[in-house]
């Protein structure tokens, strides 16, 4: 596996591989961008070529690429194995090590159901007939894995046991539940969505019952979704992420669905940046991985209640995260994946043509009969949406604007914004009042920083014995090498990278040592200023002579 890795970092330059999710600029021979990790205006991520790494000025983040694409995709190393060896067009090679820990099982379970669901569903005209009448294209159920659980009670069970899994592998995905005659099979007689993490893996199941089981009386839900596991927390996960995350780069916005079958015809209709929740409002840590790659979100929810009710918790955790929310006007009783059936032209007009959040309430006030009422409504749904916004100048623009619909003042507008602000400010944080970051860094010692940019040069130049001696005859050598081994190598080198180019470094070394040995003697003369003030005020003149006598060569030492 580590002949794999290096292979791919040899194949994949850093600022290749951090350059597709993030904006990068040339800084010297090196690079540096907004870091991903953390809200910042200025960047103070920088990426190194030469060694491979990254380093983060803010937050501390650093790593390779493998790291990178961790933190960033929100997936483990061997997901991020997967994203980065398609990207190098190298072949993973996995060897066998006897039963795996318990996610690669769990994986590989996932990965069997998914074709035990493909192969019964070419085997249920039923199920394929439903299929084409909404209008999936048979490329797209493969692309999409879309398969078939058949209607029976352990099916699935049974032959995943007899290949090999047992029963609690088997319950532990999700696959099966516990009843009073035994285990069965959770998903039966539905089409099957599975949902894949963001290396593309299957990780749960959405299915879709038929329509002919919808008129039976107590019929069950529409939709059944996987429960939680080890692999798959609904709250992180969005359907479609996968491969959705690179056009959401490219066309710098997220569409937002509600079910798996919008978001399959939009894909299929040409737009790739779309993604789908499972029967939720958008969360925090969604929108956060979201952010990563884009700052605007398009919201394509039914318009009925529940798909406005969602919309309006999404929109309000993403305008607490100054991201740009607009709303899609779908007709009523009609949900994307009708409108790109009907027409796909109809869908792209739509999309392009979506308002932003508030005008999209407030032009709702239109329909809303009396002044009272129109106030009422538009404090309701459309002020809350305002005092979320961290923008002044476009807060203050949404106030005008709001302002002339309702035949108000701005002032009576700004101040019952403000009152909601107070309210938010002043109750608990929560997934709708997210926190901003603090921006105060602590401030360092003057000692602090030369030593931390010695540190950092001895690690630059590791061959320089010469210099190495130089820096432990000044520097305490036990301060030294906590210097050397702290986690925090990678900060020390980046910043005299920054500072120093290779041509003076030598130079730089020998003033730096210079000026830490003076910061070291002003250090001790304080001291001994304290101690010959104490010595006075207790009367002992012997003790008075002897600072007395430090203080003046100590002295001599900074004059010179």
């Amino acid at each position: 596996m580590s002949d794999t890795t290096e292979k791919i970092k040899e194949l994949l330059p850093i600022e290749e591989v951090i350059g597709g999710y993030i904006k990068l600029q040339k800084a010297g021979g090196n690079f540096k961008g907004l870091c991903p990790f953390h809200n910042e205006k200025t960047p103070s991520l920088h990426i190194s070529p030469d060694r491979g790494s990254y380093y983060c000025f803010g937050c501390g983040e650093n790593g390779d690429i493998f790291s990178f694409v961790e933190q960033f995709e929100g997936v483990d190393f061997v997901g991020a194995l997967k994203i980065l060896a398609d990207k190098a067009h190298v072949p993973i090679e996995w060897q066998e090590q006897g039963s795996g820990n318990k996610n690669d099982r769990l994986r590989k379970v996932m990965h069997d159901a998914t074709r035990f669901y493909e192969k019964v569903l070419v085997k249920v005209p039923k199920a394929l007939e439903y299929i084409e009448k909404r209008g999936i294209a048979n490329d797209t159920v493969t692309s999409f894995r879309i398969g078939y659980a058949p209607n029976s009670w352990r099916m699935l069970f049974d032959w995943l046991t007899k290949n090999g899994y047992t029963k609690e592998e088997v319950e532990q995905a999700g696959l099966i539940k516990a009843g009073p005659s035994g285990f069965y099979d959770r998903l039966r007689g539905r089409v099957i969505f599975p949902i894949f993490d963001v290396s593309g893996r299957p990780i749960a199941f959405s299915g879709r019952i038929l329509p002919e089981h919808e008129q039976v009386e107590k019929a069950p839900a529409k939709y059944i979704n996987s429960p939680e596991t080890d692999l798959y927390n609904k709250s992180e996960v969005l359907y479609g992420f996968d491969r959705a995350k690179q056009e959401m780069r490219e066309k710098d916005q997220c569409i937002v669905v509600e079910g798996q079958m919008d978001l399959v015809m939009s894909h299929q209709a040409g737009f790739k940046n779309t993604v789908a929740l499972s029967g939720t409002a958008l969360t925090l840590g969604q929108l956060t991985r979201i952010q990563r790659l884009t700052n605007t979100i398009v919201l394509a929810f039914d318009a009925d209640g529940a798909g406005l009710r969602a919309a309006s918790r999404s929109a309000e955790i993403a305008l607490g995260l100054d991201m740009e929310v607009k709303v899609v006007a779908l007709p009523d009783g009609s949900d994307p994946a009708d409108v790109i059936i009907e027409s796909e032209s109809k869908w792209k007009d739509m999309i392009e043509s979506a308002e932003n959040i508030v005008l999209f309430y407030l032009h709702k006030t239109y329909d809303v009969t009396g002044v009272r009422e129109k106030l009422r409504y538009a404090q309701s749904n459309v002020l809350p949406f305002i005092a979320r916004i961290g923008n002044k100048v476009e807060q203050e623009h949404f106030v005008q604007v709001t302002s002339d619909t309702l035949g108000s003042t701005p002032d009576a507008v700004r101040e019952e914004v403000q009152k909601i602000q107070f309210k938010l400010a002043s109750g608990n944080n929560s997934e709708q009042t997210p926190v901003k970051e603090s921006t105060v860094t602590p401030v360092r010692s003057r000692i602090t920083t030369l030593e931390e940019q010695i540190a950092g040069i001895i690690l630059s130049r590791k061959d320089d014995v010469e210099l190495r001696q130089k820096c432990e005859s000044i520097v305490d050598k036990e301060r030294l090498k906590n210097l050397l081994e702290s986690p925090k190598t990678e900060k020390y080198v980046y910043e005299v990278e920054q500072l120093y180019s290779p041509e003076v470094i030598a130079d730089e070394a020998k003033n730096l040592l210079h000026n830490l040995e003076q910061e070291y003697l002003r250090k001790e003369l304080e001291h001994i200023t304290r101690s010959l003030r104490e010595a006075e005020g207790r009367g002992e003149q012997a003790r008075v002579d002897q600072l007395l006598a430090e203080h003046k060569t100590i002295s001599q030492k900074i004059q010179h």
